[in-house]
């Protein structure tokens, strides 16, 4: 429903109500009035009567006229009305009936009807007189009709006026309604503007401070979308740049580590066909079999980064359990791994847990590969509502040499960023680094 088409017939409706209640009053003072000449008739008619009867003798041998009805006929009554003298087995001795002023206007049948129903109309007004010994009855009869008709006639005025009246208003105020609800059209407008995309739609200023207050809403709305795509579409190029940065990556090591050890391989196997004797020749399968262990971990911490983590199914301590697992079955010299955990880790959500996963493998990676750590300490601990890591690596890493943010640190800090955590790098004491991350999460979320 439209709003317009609302108010106004709330307004129609009020004014309908409003001219129900003038007419019920207007019906309810008109029959008090024709009730009170009726009753003033009635008491000037007694009053009269009573004169006569306890009159004097006005000469020697003279009765007092009782009942004369001379003035009678001079008390004013209602138009219609007629007023008579009953005895006392209610016949009638004198009668007058006054007439009609004036022609009275047709009444509809629903008025008569809701006027007779809640009021009556016509209903006699009998006094009783007591002279010379006798007892009368004064009684004044109004005519019913007469009396609606009075009635209907003072209250057509009033339903004209009343309808004239609220008419009026009712055009005034839908004029009114229009002209202020007219931005409401531009508004609707600039939301589906929006709805579109167009996000740097803006509303202007209006003159009713409600309309003004959507305005700015709208306006603060269009700023928060227009925010949150910009983000959007610097998440999505991050998104990009990381995968370019992983392929590049990939595809370096493939390049640099791969092509060296196959070199390595192609290198040795030539020597090998054209060994002169089997010193020789086991030398050269030795350095074989070196660069092919080599790569095979290689090709094993290529595949760690590039499968999912384990399923949603374990904890973060038995996900790291299972890397660390992974990593040792890959023989390397000189190297081991060391886990401890302290608190409950099953209600770590799967998003914290995934991250938590992510930042050990890279510190794992980055402590073999080029920290040549030979033990590594991983840390879990959790409380109400954090995780906490730690790893810790002897490896060569010191502070006389920065640190170069490449791939993985700026990796593992925007990871825990975008949880509302932190990642942070520090040198041990010696040599060595220590990676800290603090990943914030809500206990009532469990995981997935």
């Amino acid at each position: 429903m439209r709003l317009t088409t609302y108010l106004l017939s709330r307004l129609v409706v009020s004014g309908i109500v409003i001219l129900f209640i003038a007419i019920f009053w207007l019906m309810y003072s008109n029959h008090a009035r024709a009730n009170q000449e009726i009753v003033s008739a009635s008491t000037a008619m007694m009053r009269i009567l009573e004169v006569q009867a306890v009159g004097f003798r006005q000469g020697i041998g003279l009765e007092p006229r009782f009942p004369d009805w001379y003035p009678a006929t001079q008390v004013s009554l209602p138009s219609g009305a007629c007023i008579r003298l009953l005895d006392a087995s209610q016949r009638t001795l004198n009668s007058t009936c006054h007439g009609k002023v004036r022609a009275t206007p047709e009444v509809p049948a629903w008025f008569q009807w809701l006027y007779e129903y809640q009021f009556g109309s016509g209903e006699p007004l009998t006094r009783e007189l007591t002279a010379h010994g006798k007892t009368y009855y004064v009684e004044v009869i109004p005519d019913g009709d007469v009396e609606v008709a009075l009635v209907w006639e003072r209250t057509q005025l009033a339903i004209i006026l009343t309808t004239i009246v609220v008419s009026l208003l009712g055009a005034v105020t839908a004029w009114s309604i229009h002209h202020a609800i007219s931005p409401v059209a531009s508004i609707v407008a600039a939301l589906s503007e929006l709805q579109g995309g167009a996000f740097d739609t803006r509303l202007g200023v209006y003159r009713f401070t409600e309309l003004n207050q959507i305005a700015l809403a709208c306006d603060s709305l269009a700023g928060s979308l227009r925010e949150e795509q910009l983000k959007r579409n610097a998440l999505f190029q991050r998104i990009q740049t990381i995968q370019e940065q992983e392929r590049r990556m990939i595809a370096l090591e493939l390049h640099d580590e791969f092509g060296q050890y196959l070199s390595a391989i192609n290198a040795n196997a030539t020597a090998l066909c054209s060994a002169k004797d089997v010193h020789t020749a086991k030398a050269d399968a030795k350095r074989i079999q070196t660069n092919v262990h080599r790569l095979v971990i290689l090709v094993d911490e290529l595949l760690q980064k590039l499968r999912p983590h384990p399923s949603s199914g374990a904890n973060i301590e038995e996900m790291v359990r299972g890397l660390l697992k992974e990593s040792a079955e890959v023989r390397i010299e000189n190297f081991d791994i060391t886990l401890s955990s302290n608190g409950s880790f099953d209600h770590i959500p799967n998003e914290v847990a995934t991250t938590a996963y992510r930042i050990v493998q890279e510190s794992l990676t980055n402590a073999k590969r080029h920290a040549s750590a030979e033990h590594v300490e991983v840390l879990l601990h959790s409380d109400e509502n954090v995780l906490k890591i730690s790893i810790t690596d002897d490896g060569s890493a010191s502070a006389q040499q920065p640190i170069k943010k490449g791939f993985g640190i700026v990796g593992m800090q925007e990871r825990a960023a975008a949880l509302g955590g932190k990642t942070e790098i520090n040198f041990n004491q010696g040599k060595g680094l220590t990676v800290h991350a603090v990943l914030p999460y809500s206990k009532g979320t469990e995981s997935p």
